[in-house]
């Protein structure tokens, strides 16, 4: 690991705990990247106690990351959202994604997409507009903005529904959900099972679970 780490760019961490220090407000982590990223050349690390962790900003970097199968395959740390995504794709396997994603590729036909095209018209309109308001500002997290949009497009294709209340409820259940796991994840000492099963936060990351999981229910028995 310290080989593969040597010649990346980062700010200096300690024995054992690496950077934990400079995490321990997860609100702050888009301030420390963009810092990182003003300070040092893309990609920049950070260790995370014995975690390397890699962080890329620009695109063709991206893009190179996204298309390689030498990516394909998730870290540890996706295995902690089983709790609402019940081993589905989000936290599957790559041999288990790929096999699954070949039987979905029907679906995204081009005539399917077409009669979505108003949809995501509407909704990518709704994300500019959004945005356009935090242009005066000198960096600003669009996480937020993004994950609204996207609960909103899939509302209204897949699930061919669209209620904003309901939309902002769901939000608001996702984001506490995230935090959590995030929290999680910059926090070593709970990786471990038999630690986590013990705090509180897995009781709140449980119910968030229920909640998303209750929601969908939800909008399956308005259509159906």
């Amino acid at each position: 690991m310290k080989k593969v780490s040597a010649s990346i760019p980062g700010e200096p961490g300690l024995p054992i705990i690496g950077q934990l220090f400079r995490f321990r407000d997860i609100n702050n982590l888009m301030d420390i990247a963009y810092s990182d990223f003003k300070k040092f050349q893309s990609p920049t690390k950070a260790f995370i106690g014995h975690v390397l962790l890699v962080c890329f900003s620009e695109p063709k970097q991206i893009q190179t990351i996204l298309n390689s199968l030498n990516t394909a395959e998730k870290p540890f740390q996706y295995k902690f959202a089983d709790v609402f995504s019940h081993e589905g794709l989000i936290t599957a396997s790559h041999e288990r994604w790929k096999v699954t994603r070949k039987l979905l590729n029907p679906t995204f036909n081009q005539k399917i997409l077409q009669s979505y095209a108003d949809i995501f018209l509407e909704q990518s309109t709704l994300l500019v507009q959004k945005l356009r308001r935090e242009t005066n500002k000198d960096h600003f997290d669009i996480t937020q903005y993004v994950t609204r949009n996207v609960i909103g497009s899939v509302s209204q294709t897949l699930l061919e529904y669209n209620n904003e209340d309901l939309n902002t409820d769901f939000f608001n259940i996702m984001e506490k959900v995230a935090q959590g796991l995030i929290i999680r994840g910059f926090s070593p000492w709970l990786y471990p099972d038999f630690i986590y099963n013990r705090t509180k936060l897995k009781q709140e990351i449980n119910e968030g679970g229920t909640k998303i999981h209750a929601y969908l229910s939800q909008v399956r028995k308005l259509n159906y």
